[in-house]
This record gives structure tokens, C-alpha cells and sequence, in this order.
């Protein structure tokens, strides 16, 4: 080893032991590894107020989800649009169809137990799309009257196959290589009622789920039969509740239909430079008010800062919302984490928050979430903004 490796060696020795004893030292102010912050120079302060505005208002958003709804209960109805991909369906134009099953697998329900699921099916006259079809682009014009189909049944156990019969001279223009439409079928909830049921859709990973049509079929002559599995294609349902926002004392946010909230506070308070040390915002659910199935595992509401004075319009995207879920140690309290808006909101432009179910349930289920609004009688229950804030000092370096 040459003097210069020796040299090498003990230095990286020496550097280890001094390591190891700065290891065994218990933290201390001269050995910190942050300096200390001129907090003498700030003032911190905490505000709470109440909100200003608030709001409930419906919007047409396109579901495309993971699980499809269909039936009625109460004043609620939902449609299960489906078709299966054309192209799938090989070129028979001779062929007799004896007959055409679909099959659906149920994931949820909501409403009445003892209730019952009742549906008809009806051919769809026009193109559309998973991810724009809308309750309101479906009341004109985008499905035939005449049934080509129906099912009737009580409500049975949560993960339920359920099937009917489809008219087989509609299957059988599936087969057709020209001169007829293949926009699929869409199922419309029928008396009697009672039971919504959630099912699951063609993005599901295992075949056996997806809604399966099983066409039996033959030749004109009668001498073949073979049958036919189809299980790829495209789905999605709308749903309805009118005049879901009947009391002014609460905010509605309603999944699958959709209405969603508005709130605004005056953030006046804060001066320009302040610090937002925290923000939260404090919501009081309305227990009786609000509908929430068992299938609902967290139950999670999403607040996002508005970009424009329209509560329907721009929002932040989800990567910036705030999750609320309920205040440990409360019942009805929900907490929202806030202060990104808040510290914007500190540099000018307020155009309050928008409130809506998380996503996961908003475009998969009927959940209803009812809060306090600034109108609730019980001053208690309005929506709350609480900020911890830090100014600097008049003077201060």
C-alpha cells in the first residue's frame, strides 16, 4: 500500500468515528439540523367564521363508471344503457335466432329489500357514448316504445345473476351485415318498484361478471344450432330525482344524478402575506336527511376550490380537492383539510368551494349526503371556516 492509500484509509476512519460519535449524541440545539425561526417577528392568530353563501344545484354528468344502476325506489329512477360491440357479432344474414338471453351480475342495491326489481328493454335508435350519455339525452328520441323485453323480481341476495329474454328478431339484425342500426338496448325501469340494484360492467376483469349476452341460433333449414357468448361492449346508466332540494336549512349532494353544493366565505380577514399555518372547513351532516348504503365503505365527500363565480363551472381537479370524512369523536361532523385554498384565497380572488360525493361513489352509486347550509335553524349546524394564520409584525426585520 502506497503512502498516499495510507493516507486514504485513516482519513475515512477518522471521518466514521466522528459519524458515529455525532450518532450517539442526544439532539440538542447545537447539533439541531434546522435554525431556530424569528417567530418573535410573526403574530399568529385564529379566526373563525361562518359562510356566506351556500347553495345546492343539479348538473348532467356522464356516469361511466364501475357499477351500473337500474330500477326505481321512491322518487328515484335509474336506466342501464347497453351495447355490445358490433363488431364482434360475425356476418349471418340468414341466420334464425331461437334465442337471446342477457344476463347481468349484481354488485349493490338501495331502497327496499322486500321491494322488486322491474325493468323492460327497448332497442336504442341513435349513436352514443359511455362518456356523454346523460339523463337529460335520453328523453327525446333515443329509444323505441315498443318493449323487447322484460324482467320482474324480488330482491334477492347482494351478488345475484339475473336474466331475460330479448326479442330475437332485434338480436337478429345484430347479425346483419347491412341495412340496420346496432346502437344496443337500454333498460327503463317499470311497476312495480321498490329496489334499485347496482351491477357490474363490461370493465370488469373477470368475464363472468361482465353483462353476457348468450345467443342460441341456426341455420334457415333447421339442420345447425350453435350457441353464441358475447361478453365486450359498452355501458353506463342515468338516473333521476327531481326537486331533490326542497329544504333551504341543508345542502344536497347527491351521486348518480348529480347535484352538488356551493359555499363561500369571506377570507377578508386575512391580510396579503399572511401564512396559513392551517385551515379547515366544518360541515354538520344531517343524519335523517342523508342516504348512504351499506355497500358505501368510506364515506368521503370532496371540496374543491372554484376558478370562476359559476358554482357550475371550472373547479380544481381532484389532485388539489380536500377530502371531509367525520371528525373522530363526532357523529356528524365532517372535517375538510383546506388550507391550499385558504393560502390562494390570501393573495386575492374568492370564488368559494365546490362540494360533491367523492368521486368512487358519485359515478357508481345513490348516495345522498345532506349538510347544514348558512340558512339552517341551529346556527350550530352552518358551515364553518376555522384558520390559523401568522402575520409579521409591524416593524419586524
Amino acid at each position: 500500500m502506497t503512502r498516499a492509500d495510507l493516507r486514504t484509509v485513516c482519513s475515512l476512519a477518522l471521518l466514521a468515528a466522528v459519524l458515529l460519535a455525532g450518532c450517539s449524541e442526544e439532539p440538542s440545539r447545537s447539533n439541531a439540523l434546522v435554525a431556530d425561526l424569528p417567530l418573535d417577528e410573526f403574530t399568529v392568530k385564529d379566526t373563525t367564521v361562518s359562510a356566506d353563501t351556500s347553495g345546492t344545484f343539479r348538473t348532467y354528468q356522464a356516469m361511466n363508471g364501475s357499477i351500473n344502476m337500474l330500477g326505481s325506489y321512491g322518487r328515484y329512477t335509474a336506466c342501464l344503457a347497453i351495447q355490445f360491440t358490433p363488431s364482434a357479432f360475425p356476418m349471418r344474414d340468414t341466420i334464425v335466432v331461437h334465442q337471446a338471453t342477457l344476463m347481468l351480475s349484481s354488485a349493490t342495491w338501495t331502497g327496499d329489500s322486500l321491494g322488486t326489481l322491474s325493468f323492460t328493454a327497448h332497442r336504442v335508435e341513435r349513436g352514443w357514448s359511455a362518456s356523454r350519455l346523460t339523463w337529460d339525452s335520453i328523453q327525446t328520441g333515443f329509444f323505441e316504445s315498443a318493449e323487447r323485453g322484460r324482467y320482474v323480481g324480488a330482491g334477492g341476495p347482494d351478488s345475484q345473476m339475473i336474466s331475460l329474454d330479448l326479442d330475437t328478431a332485434m338480436v337478429r339484425e345484430w347479425f346483419r351485415s347491412s341495412g340496420t342500426t346496432k346502437y344496443g338496448i337500454i333498460l327503463v325501469p317499470a311497476a312495480p318498484g321498490g329496489l334499485i340494484r347496482g351491477f357490474f360492467t363490461f370493465g370488469e376483469d373477470s368475464s363472468a361478471i361482465r353483462p353476457t349476452l348468450r345467443v342460441i341460433a341456426g341455420n334457415v333449414s333447421g339442420t345447425s344450432r350453435d350457441t353464441s357468448t358475447f361478453v365486450l361492449g359498452t355501458d353506463t346508466f342515468v338516473a333521476n330525482i327531481d326537486e331533490l332540494a326542497a329544504d333551504p336549512g341543508l345542502i344536497y349532494l347527491q351521486a348518480g344524478v348529480v347535484y352538488r353544493g356551493n359555499l363561500r366565505f369571506d377570507t377578508g380577514f386575512l391580510p396579503r402575506g399572511a401564512i396559513v399555518n392551517q385551515a379547515e372547513l366544518l360541515l354538520e351532516r344531517d343524519a335523517a336527511s342523508s342516504h348512504l348504503t351499506r355497500f358505501t365503505a368510506d364515506t368521503v365527500v370532496s371540496a374543491h376550490m372554484l376558478l370562476s363565480n359559476d358554482p357550475a363551472g371550472i373547479f380544481e381537479s381532484d389532485f388539489y380537492s380536500s377530502a371531509g370524512r367525520r371528525l373522530a369523536g363526532t357523529s356528524t361532523t365532517f372535517r375538510f383539510d383546506v388550507r391550499h385554498a385558504v393560502q390562494t384565497w390570501a393573495r386575492g380572488g374568492n370564488y368559494g368551494f365546490l362540494l360533491r360525493v367523492a368521486t368512487a361513489s358519485e359515478f357508481n352509486s345513490l348516495d345522498l349526503y345532506c349538510f347544514g347550509s348558512v340558512s339552517a335553524p341551529d346556527p350550530a349546524r352552518r358551515p364553518r371556516l376555522r384558520v390559523v394564520y401568522s402575520v409579521r409584525n409591524q416593524g419586524g426585520g
